[in-house]
């Protein structure tokens, strides 16, 4: 319904291919942070949560079910990563799931 909360409404540049990881962030015209800050570390080294990119037609209600293992676990990932209720999921985003 219209109060879904998990109703994923695309914008910004949708990138075609197999893995948004090969994505050249200039490429979609995202600025790319320079890797430079020590504390900048890759997405694979952070142990304390799985990490999930956003594709196409994704829901946090469908990442839920199916990293979850129940979709009314969505809050779980609303609250791990600090979402707005009713906020847009970008593709190519990168969401951390509470393990």
């Amino acid at each position: 319904g219209e109060n879904s909360p998990y109703q994923p409404r695309l914008n910004g540049v949708i990138v075609q291919g197999a893995g948004f990881e090969a994505a050249s962030p200039a490429a979609s015209g995202i600025a790319a942070p320079m890797a430079t800050a020590p504390e900048s570390a890759p997405p694979a080294a952070a142990p304390m949560a799985m990490v999930y990119v956003v594709k196409s037609g994704d829901t946090l209600w469908d990442i839920a079910k199916a990293n979850l293992g129940d979709a009314t676990l969505y809050t779980k990932i609303v609250e791990a990563n600090g979402l707005a209720s009713g906020a847009v999921l970008a593709i190519g985003q990168e969401l951390k799931l509470p393990k």
